[in-house]
């Protein structure tokens, strides 16, 4: 079977979205064209922010209904990247929190999807 490799979040805002994007990952798009921008992420997984009016075929969804995660190395990683996006005036909609697969906590996009930040439990 094989693994993903690119991911598609539909968005109101194009320019606020790529944005926020370039501020949480680091990193500008490696493509663009009207309506559309794409990361390439180093892992390869490619990251795209499509229009959501201008999508072939047409998408009757929402923001808000996707959540991805970002896995990091240690818990001082997560403070750091946590202290990042206050700095940053992410929208925080979970503090840190032990959960049962590691601590974590969540930031929403401007389209109100859902990221992540977790150190996996030991």
């Amino acid at each position: 079977m094989a693994a993903p490799s690119f991911l598609i979040l539909y968005v109101k805002n194009l320019h606020k979205s790529i944005e926020f994007y370039k501020r949480v990952l680091g990193m500008s798009p490696a493509d663009q064209a009207p309506g559309f921008a794409m990361f390439v992420l180093p892992n390869g997984l490619k990251f795209a922010l499509w229009l959501a009016g201008t999508v072939d075929p047409e998408v009757e969804t929402g923001g808000g209904g996707a959540e991805y995660g970002i896995a990091l190395p240690a818990k001082s990683d997560l403070a750091a990247s946590y202290d990042a996006a206050r700095a940053d005036a992410l929208n925080v909609i979970q503090p840190p929190t032990e959960m049962a697969f590691g601590l974590t906590y969540v930031v929403e996009d401007p389209d109100r999807h859902r990221i992540r930040y977790y150190v996996p439990a030991a």
